[in-house]
């Protein structure tokens, strides 16, 4: 933040997304300075059109280490009123996950359903994720390790209980071009 304090987010790695986002709630907390920008969004099936509330500069670091000691990843951020619902949609029970009980994940809690506030895309994608992969057959699971901790990804089906996916995929769509389109039609 601007004034030199490190805030803690739950945040969403999504590599096919072509822009990072924050929400508003937490662009508010940071306080940072913001940009106007035209650029707009849509999202997956073309259904939903967004216009950003503005663009903002921010680093990022790992929660779990020493900020004195590792390095930070500044990227762009558009600002948007939320970004999806609380993730995971349901509690997940950590049963068969001995596999992964060693590793030093960006978020311990990532089994527990909460505010997901920032989205990491494929503009900062490739600065944060480093060698390392465990994949397990137990549960078709895999760890990724990244800069800001080991992340846990893959399909996980609950039995008994009804399955709600979300999808965030968000491309870039310049002003410019959807004018040119509307006025072409």
């Amino acid at each position: 933040a601007h004034n030199g304090i490190w805030y803690r987010f739950r945040a969403l790695l999504d590599q096919g997304s072509q822009a990072s986002f924050v929400t508003e709630h937490a662009a508010q907390i940071l306080n940072l300075p913001r940009r106007n920008t035209d650029t707009m969004f849509e999202s997956v099936g073309n259904h939903q059109i967004h216009k950003p509330n503005g663009i903002m500069d921010i680093e990022l670091m790992s929660a779990r280490r020493n900020p004195a000691m590792q390095p930070t990843f500044p990227v762009d951020v558009f600002i948007l009123p939320n970004i999806t619902n609380l993730l995971p949609s349901n509690r997940i029970e950590m049963q068969n996950w001995a596999h992964f009980a060693n590793l030093q994940l960006a978020d311990p809690a990532f089994y527990e359903p909460s505010q997901v506030d920032m989205l990491l895309g494929g503009d900062i994608y490739p600065d944060i994720i480093m060698e390392g992969l465990i994949k397990t057959e137990v549960n078709k699971l895999i760890a990724q390790k990244t800069a800001l901790g080991w992340v846990i990804m893959g399909h996980l089906r609950l039995p008994n209980e009804p399955m709600t996916v979300r999808s965030i995929n968000l491309c870039k769509i310049e002003c410019k071009h959807l004018q040119q389109f509307w006025e072409f039609e």
